[in-house]
């Protein structure tokens, strides 16, 4: 069968009941009839509306319920704006268009230019587009303001500014080339800040010991490394703590040394430390929580 057809209905399946004996009951010919209804109107419709809603591309042919299943397939949310203090709906063309346009982008190469195209078929040259040749691309809204709150255009200008996740689509792990002082992993010659020794102690002793911030021990080249968090050893009798030295330096797992107070005296209650595993090189700022990893080459 070169040409297949999806029968929605259920007439021939109903219709085959009423056979000649029964073609002039009236009460069972009006029941299938009431059946045959509640199926056109629940299913029928339904799915027949859904094959003739699958073409959005022309403005003004989309019903709303077009768009929400474009919607749902496109991960798409329609976005709910913020007009003169109140919640407004953005407008069906509004929305069409970046359904168009992100389901256009998804099916492209993925290119530069594909990107710019994704842009302008929504903004048209409201939206400024410049990149360089280090692939950084970045837009801006350059259009005048649209003076019809209740316009095509003041939605969209409207969306740019408060919903850019509804519109725009990122590469994946590229959003901005804004640089972050948060925690990175890379390589050692990549830190952009001094490097540091990190190693957690593992400092044995008995219960309720505290250790202050700026307890210190030595290493075997008389390093001093400096506590950077505070404990107390606990019910198991052991605490771990981190310390950090300035420089890029080694301490072997399995490590003992001898912990101190600031003043360089010993903290009564404590018995022993050892560094259950070995340092790392740490690259992160002071005021960062968590060491940073990075890997010599």
């Amino acid at each position: 069968m070169n040409n297949p057809h999806i029968d929605n209905t259920v007439d021939s399946d109903l219709s085959r009941v009423i056979t000649w004996q029964y073609d002039n009951a009236e009460n069972l010919v009006a029941t299938i009839g009431m059946l045959k209804d509640f199926f056109r109107k629940s299913v029928s419709d339904l799915w027949d509306s859904i094959a003739d809603g699958v073409n959005i591309s022309i403005p003004g042919e989309a019903s709303d319920f077009d768009l929400a299943k474009w919607g749902k397939l496109l991960g798409v949310e329609r976005p709910v704006l913020t007009i003169g203090g109140a919640s407004v709906t953005m407008k069906s063309e509004a929305y069409r268009r970046i359904l168009v346009a992100r389901f256009r982008l998804l099916n492209s190469d993925a290119t530069t230019e594909d990107y710019i195209t994704f842009i302008k078929y929504i903004f048209g040259e409201s939206v400024e587009i410049s990149y360089n040749d280090n692939m950084a691309l970045t837009f801006s809204y350059v259009g005048n303001v649209p003076q019809s709150t209740n316009s095509v255009e003041y939605h969209l200008y409207t969306a740019f500014n408060q919903f850019p996740d509804a519109i725009f689509i990122y590469p994946a792990g590229v959003r901005s080339n804004v640089q972050s002082n948060g925690p990175i992993v890379a390589f050692e010659e990549q830190a952009e800040y001094g490097t540091h020794t990190s190693v957690v102690v593992r400092i044995f002793g008995t219960e309720g010991t505290a250790i202050s911030v700026g307890s210190k021990f030595l290493d075997k080249d008389d390093n001093v490394y400096t506590s950077i968090d505070s404990g107390v050893i606990g019910e198991n009798g052991y605490v771990d703590i981190r310390f950090k030295c300035e420089g890029n330096l080694y301490i072997p797992a399995c490590t003992e040394v001898s912990i101190t107070n600031s003043g360089g005296s010993s903290i009564s209650g404590v018995y022993a430390a050892f560094c259950p595993k070995r340092s790392i090189t740490d690259f992160s700022i002071d005021t960062m929580d968590n060491a940073t990893l990075a890997w010599k080459r």
